[in-house]
């Protein structure tokens, strides 16, 4: 099961509203990371995808993913994925230890745990056990987000009528 992808624009604000008309789904800031955008789609599955401003890419930080500015063509990526996977924490762990690849267990928000793998030490994939996937299933809807959202930046939440008109003008 993938749950959601990151991916990078010129316009992050513009493709997240677009691919959130799409879903007929929720388009909203991204506040972990300046600049960055999510669309939600709003099913059972908290199926979305974050639009960093391209160029910011993803990198290990000191406890958990950080952000960079990188205009390298060799650089890290925009792009990373969620995945649902049937193992427990300690084989995904032993499975980095045995490729050579970065990993570690972190909390998202306070929300909800994955586990980073660094797929070559240069490409985010977290990796959800199946407990993990319950406890991210639990807040990937539209409704938490927007508490999120506002609890961390914004005092307002664009609303999808914003993004339908930002849609349809490309149309």
């Amino acid at each position: 099961m993938l749950f959601h992808a990151s991916i990078g624009a010129r316009d992050p604000s513009h493709v997240a509203s677009v691919l959130a008309a799409l879903w007929q789904g929720h388009a909203y800031p991204f506040p972990p990371f300046p600049g960055s955008y999510i669309a939600l789609a709003g099913d059972a599955h908290g199926t979305a995808i974050e639009i960093y401003p391209a160029g910011q890419v993803l990198v290990p930080g000191a406890d958990e993913v950080a952000s960079s500015r990188v205009e390298d063509g060799m650089r890290p990526t925009e792009t990373h994925l969620a995945i649902g996977v049937p193992r427990s924490e300690s084989e995904i762990h032993e499975i980095a230890k045995w490729v050579g690849w970065k990993s570690r267990t972190c909390v998202r928000g306070g929300m909800f745990r994955v586990v980073e793998l660094w797929v070559e030490n240069r490409l985010l994939v977290e990796v959800l056990t199946p407990e993990m996937q319950r406890e991210y299933l639990a807040v990937a809807k539209p409704a938490v987000w927007e508490e999120f959202v506002r609890s961390v930046e914004c005092a307002e939440v664009p609303s999808l009528a914003v993004s339908r008109e930002r849609a349809s003008a490309v149309v």
